[in-house]
């Protein structure tokens, strides 16, 4: 049984040029196949991931400022009261989000495109006083935001049960079958290849493993309209509920929704058909 949430979530790593398992040392972790080395900076964030696969949309470029960073925590408590048009807290996002999540055995945990990791950082006090292992990884191509999320996780008393990874959501270095539950609230709209990214995330699902999302979908009326500027604006996909819904079926089994106005929760399993091999990275 792994000793640390480090332990797990290293034993969960691939290597993005050849799949193998990787040797942890106190700066970098080394590739036991090829030899691959990936630093760890000196936030204690690991460098998976030179680049992003594809092009930064405006809103991902926006990302990458450390202003945006600073700031992001205070909006994205509000999100949801903004985009679903009536009250909704953090609280009641987060009871919607985990509460697909499988728990207890030594589990590890995905927040896809973490920024300040603020699901992550959630779901991680949740579990503060659990006697499993376990630990959440969080991934991001910001690196001011993974830093401000590594700060905010201290502050927060849970960093020593996560794991920061910069690394691209549709290239993820995670073993097939190494994740038992992915989170990922909002950011499929900023995705511009996201049935990739919905892939991958069944990629990395154990058999047991939940994938649980909320994302925006297209509202009527005047509201679709500015969604429509925005997405224009920002490089923002946000689609008909139907065509979304239909784009994750395609993927996950079980699907379990719910909606508040243009918000969407989805949850589901990977299907057994998906493709469950570790591609090579390797550029």
């Amino acid at each position: 049984m792994p000793e640390s949430a480090r332990d797990l979530a290293v034993q969960s790593l691939a290597c993005p040029s050849c799949g193998g398992s990787f040797l942890d040392g106190p700066d970098s972790i080394c590739c036991r196949q090829c030899g691959r080395t990936l630093p760890f900076d000196d936030h204690g964030i690991l460098l998976a991931s030179a680049e992003a696969k594809s092009p930064l949309t405006p809103a991902q470029r926006v990302g990458q400022w450390s202003l945006t960073a600073r700031g992001y925590e205070g909006w994205r408590r509000r999100a949801l009261s903004l985009m679903s048009g009536g009250p909704f807290s953090p609280e009641r996002e987060w009871h919607l989000l985990f509460g697909e999540l499988p728990f207890g055995g030594a589990s590890v945990y995905l927040d896809n495109a973490t920024a300040t990791g603020y699901l992550g950082r959630a779901l991680a006090r949740s579990l503060v006083t659990t006697q499993a292992p376990y630990v959440v990884i969080a991934n991001d191509l910001s690196i001011p935001m993974l830093r401000r999320a590594a700060e905010l996780a201290r502050r927060d008393g849970v960093a020593e049960r996560m794991f920061f990874i910069h690394a691209d959501s549709g290239s993820l270095p995670l073993r097939s079958g190494s994740v038992d539950g992915v989170l990922c609230g909002g950011t499929l709209n900023e995705f511009t290849e996201s049935q990739r990214v919905l892939q991958e995330w069944a990629r990395v699902l154990s058999p047991r493993g939940v994938v649980s999302v909320m994302l925006q979908t297209l509202a009527s009326g005047w509201r679709g309209s500015l969604q429509r500027s925005l997405a224009r604006l920002l490089g923002l996909t946000i689609e008909p509920a139907d065509r979304a819904r239909e784009r994750f079926e395609a993927v996950f089994h079980g699907l379990r929704e719910l909606s508040f106005g243009p918000v969407l929760f989805m949850s589901g399993q990977r299907r057994a058909s998906t493709q469950n091999n570790y591609p090579s990275q390797a550029a």
